[in-house]
């Protein structure tokens, strides 16, 4: 599969509740990876698992994994050479990337142990995307008028949540896929 997309292809959907293959097509890419690092950090510690080799990390270590995992995953880059490289050429702080950079098969390890993490932070950095992009959590098609007479102005609209939550699920198996046919 072909991840260098042109800025047409980043922008293709195909129904309302269509979430673009790279995500920085709707954002820009240095505030992507700030979002889904604020969005690690808001993650309970006593939740990780990690492996013997990660036993001595801290938690902040731990949390920029899951960002740099989650990040891998709403950029459409499963492969950790892949996105190394492109985290360098973005301009992207090199101290991110040297802290956590570590065996590609330990990382996979720590993606099988923490998925559902990874699926909780992929699906809020989803949500947040949508609402920075469209100004609301409903279709692209609705109108804020329609929004306030039903009351779902302010709710995630049940049908794109489900979409978010059916793409995040589809992009870590893809993640495993890619990683386990190398």
């Amino acid at each position: 599969m072909n991840h260098s997309l042109n800025s047409v292809e980043k922008e293709k959907t195909t129904g309302d509740f269509s979430i673009v293959p790279d995500l920085s097509a709707w954002m820009p890419e240095k505030k992507l990876l700030e979002l889904i690092v604020t969005l690690g950090q808001t993650l309970e510690a006593a939740r990780f698992n990690f492996s013997v080799a990660m036993a001595e990390w801290d938690r902040d270590r731990l949390r920029k994994l899951i960002a740099l995992v989650v990040f891998s995953c709403a950029v459409g880059i499963y492969s950790f050479d892949k996105l190394k490289r492109r985290l360098q050429s973005g301009g992207h702080p090199q101290s991110f990337w040297k802290e956590i950079d570590c065996d590609p098969g330990l990382v996979q390890s720590f993606r099988q142990a923490n998925r559902e993490l990874i699926e909780e932070c992929l699906g809020k950095a989803c949500l947040l995307v949508w609402k920075m992009k469209f100004g609301n959590w409903q279709t692209k098609s609705f109108s804020q008028a329609s929004c306030r007479k039903t009351g779902f102005f302010y709710r995630v609209n049940p049908a794109l949540y489900a979409h978010i939550a059916s793409e995040v699920k589809r992009r870590l198996n893809e993640a495993e896929q890619s990683v386990n046919s190398t």
